[in-house]
């Protein structure tokens, strides 16, 4: 009912039949878009958690339901890549001026949210902005009227991993340099969640939410729509990640924020999608709505928690 009434506010159903029943074959990967739809829903799934007494169920759903923000990320670094320089310049300057914009939208709804409610309870805490808070949202992508509008964060993490791949791109990075610098982030910011496991010391790290949670998926995307991967690969590499997620649960239980099954499982998924092909009545269904409306579900879902 959420995703049919952002349809009919947006575009209306008119549009939304004639996309469907178009003939015309798509030059895009539907499956992508797809994926992005069902990403959104394992987000609103981690926000909403099921109520369920088997607790089996509840152990092992949380980390899968956490491969949905890395497959959001790998997916808006596989839409950057374009075979000329200057294009690809351009995609993400476009990229960076269409999520920033976004974010302002975002930013002043639960901004209005956070006046309302903090004229109710008389706590206006939230809403003091300080050296402090400024730097946090920035090095940390927490909201400024945080904890309003606390999942933002990957907004603003997306901007700062754009910027990040405009630089890259201007020198003209190699995608075995983008490649091995994405897998080795994601294993330090991995190490770091298991350090803190174990020990209980967790140090703050200025960017990590860029270092660590953003910039490595998207460059991850960006490489795959450049090399390409074949099917096998993307089988087993979603396979291996679900091993690996499994044994991860059983020795570093179910409350991490990240799992290194999770950067395979994510990847594998994404790579999957993009060796489908189909073009039928339900995928561009589907994929209108992933294309369309998967961001603002994931910024609005919070407004119907």
């Amino acid at each position: 009912v959420f995703i049919f009434s952002l349809v009919l506010m947006k575009d209306g159903i008119g549009k939304f039949i004639n996309i469907c029943m178009s003939n015309k074959v798509s030059t895009r990967n539907l499956a992508i878009d797809v994926l992005r739809l069902f990403a959104a829903f394992l987000v609103v799934c981690i926000h909403c958690p099921f109520e369920n007494e088997n607790k089996l169920l509840l152990y092992f759903t949380p980390p899968l339901q956490r491969v949905a923000v890395p497959i959001f990320f790998i997916i808006s670094g596989y839409f950057l890549f374009t075979d000329d320089k200057q294009k690809t310049e351009q995609r993400i300057k476009i990229s960076i001026s269409k999520i920033t914009r976004i974010y302002l939208y975002a930013f002043f709804l639960y901004l209005g949210i956070a006046i309302i409610d903090c004229h109710s309870t008389g706590n206006y805490q939230p809403l003091n902005i300080g050296p402090w808070k400024l730097f946090v949202w920035i090095a940390s992508c927490s909201n400024l009227n945080f904890p309003y509008g606390f999942h933002l964060w990957f907004l603003i993490a997306l901007i700062e991993s754009l910027c990040c791949m405009l630089v890259l791109n201007k020198f003209s990075i190699s995608s075995k340099m983008l490649f091995y610098g994405a897998v080795i982030l994601f294993i330090m910011g991995t190490a770091r969640v298991y350090l803190t496991k174990i020990t209980g010391y967790n140090p703050y790290i200025p960017f990590a939410p860029l270092l660590f949670g953003s910039l490595p998926y998207l460059c991850m995307g960006y490489v795959m729509n450049q090399v390409g991967v074949q099917k096998r690969l993307a089988i087993w590499l979603l396979v291996i990640g679900i091993l690996c997620n499994f044994l991860e649960l059983i020795f570093m239980g179910h409350t991490l924020q990240v799992y290194f099954g999770t950067f395979l499982i994510s990847i594998g998924m994404v790579a999957i999608c993009m060796n489908v092909t189909t073009d039928n009545f339900l995928v561009k269904q589907l994929a209108f709505l992933g294309k369309r409306y998967s961001l603002w579900i994931y910024i609005l879902h919070v407004l119907v928690m």
